[in-house]
């Protein structure tokens, strides 16, 4: 199988998330650095539907911050060793994998300019580190490590044999890693454009189609994507089809309940045998006459955005082609220009989408409080629990089986209580009950159609 990465120095990532958001719902590993996020930016300003979100912030001063998206169909966890290593800036997940043989190790890393020679020793040992992970079979490394005198397509590196530059370039090469990126990952203005940043594999022809695409907002780094052969093991919920309701043939259900002699079904049945027959015969003509549709895959075009922002978007990225092809002060004036024009429109068009969805909450307070858990709360999943057996479960129902075994274990029936439903019990069948047909046809048709089906399983709009 094989997984969509991307990659960028984002400058700041807070400014530009709405841009940032849009451009990587496609991807399975999402790796950013220089995001400048502090503990104080709540980890619901940052979700993206769909992903898990890993996070490290910056301590002090400016710049720094990493943040690893992971796709929620992939097993990922927290490397906890490495990421808090002796080295400042790093990032680092496990994903399981097919393959008995282990994980996917991914790490995303910074190194500054101004890095001290003790942090790039630590940098070292980190990579002699996650090279010898034995639990994983494969390692995927990122990041921006600001090392522009080294030349791996040529095996030159520019300086003294003894400098930082040589001695990272030499443990790459010692630890048999092979560095990805042939073509400048940095540029501005006329100045000479650099690679400074890297990807890392453990493994030959394990990355293809590597793309360099405009940078996010007015960052200067490129955005790097790339795909990785792999065989990972996909935990997918959307795998069974579902019921489109709002697509059946509702005249022939009616033909068929019409034509089931209901006198003769219901002459000596009891009242629960007729409502199961009915109920099956409602349901068999349902599965027959209702289309089934594809789950919802959690993919979303920007609604909010324009069709003049989109072009303006396309054509900016023209333009940063053109000045990747022809590097002149014009070319990157030009540029310059369309990109501002570019992050203010985004600006705009978002802004003023919220404004439209704030004034549809009015009177559908439902809506508001979706709105605002989708935005403002962290979900958590409950994926495996233990059973009687001590075995863990797989899927969802297996999960809601446990659940339900364990409430029903701790629910204590008071022998008070008990009396009192007795009592209530014969009081109610003292009570008429009587069913007007007008009235049931009025409750009937005053159900909600954008409902889910209640425990009988019917649907509200059969």
């Amino acid at each position: 199988m094989q997984l969509k990465c991307f990659y960028t120095n984002v400058d700041s990532l807070l400014g530009k998330f709405e841009e940032f958001r849009n451009r990587v719902h496609e991807y399975h590993i999402i790796g950013i650095v220089e995001t400048w996020l502090t503990e104080d930016i709540n980890d619901a300003e940052l979700i993206i539907p769909g992903y898990e979100l890993y996070r490290k912030d910056r301590r002090k001063g400016k710049g720094s911050g990493i943040i690893l998206y992971m796709k929620e169909t992939l097993t990922s966890d927290l490397c906890d060793s490495l990421t808090n290593s002796a080295f400042e800036k790093s990032l680092w997940c496990r994903v399981q994998t097919s393959s008995s043989k282990g994980k996917l190790l991914v790490g995303v890393c910074y190194r500054c300019p101004s890095s001290s020679s003790e942090n790039n020793a630590n940098l070292l040992e980190l990579l002699d580190l996650a090279s010898k992970q034995s639990s994983c079979s494969h390692l995927l490394v990122m990041g921006d490590f600001h090392y522009p005198g080294i030349n791996y397509r040529d095996n030159v590196v520019e300086g003294e044999p003894n400098s930082e530059a040589s001695k990272f370039f030499f443990k790459t090469e010692d630890l048999f890693l092979v560095q990805c990126i042939t073509e400048a990952t940095r540029a501005r203005g006329t100045n000479k454009p650099s690679i400074l940043d890297y990807v890392f594999v453990d493994e030959e022809n394990l990355v293809d189609s590597i793309s360099y695409e405009s940078p996010i907002g007015k960052s200067d780094h490129v955005c790097l994507t790339w795909t990785m052969t792999l065989a990972v093991h996909k935990t997918d919920k959307n795998h069974d089809f579902k019921l489109n309701y709002w697509k059946g043939n509702y005249e022939d259900i009616l033909d068929g309940l019409r034509e089931c002699d209901w006198v003769m079904e219901f002459k000596d049945g009891t009242l629960e045998h007729n409502w199961t027959f009915f109920k099956n015969k409602v349901l068999e003509l349902v599965k027959e006459h209702v289309p089934l549709k594809k789950p919802y895959s959690g993919k979303k075009s920007a609604e909010w955005m324009t069709k003049e922002t989109k072009r303006l978007i396309k054509t900016r990225n023209e333009a940063w082609t053109k000045y990747r092809q022809y590097s002149s002060q014009r070319n990157y004036a030009r540029y310059k220009q369309l990109r501002n024009q570019t992050v203010q429109s985004v600006r705009n068009d978002h802004e003023n989408y919220r404004k439209k969805v704030i004034r549809s909450f009015k009177g559908t307070p439902k809506k508001f409080f979706g709105y605002m858990r989708s935005f403002q709360t962290v979900k958590q999943k409950v994926s495996k629990l233990l059973d009687k057996k001590g075995e863990l479960s797989e899927t969802d129902q297996e999960a809601a089986e446990v659940l339900c075994e364990f409430f029903q274990e701790v629910f204590v029936t008071d022998k008070e209580d008990s009396k009192d439903i007795q009592l209530a019990e014969k009081e109610m069948e003292k009570i008429p009950v009587c069913f007007h047909r007008d009235k049931v046809k009025d409750m009937l048709l005053s159900l909600k159609t954008d409902k889910s089906p209640g425990p009988d399983s019917i649907h509200p709009m059969v």
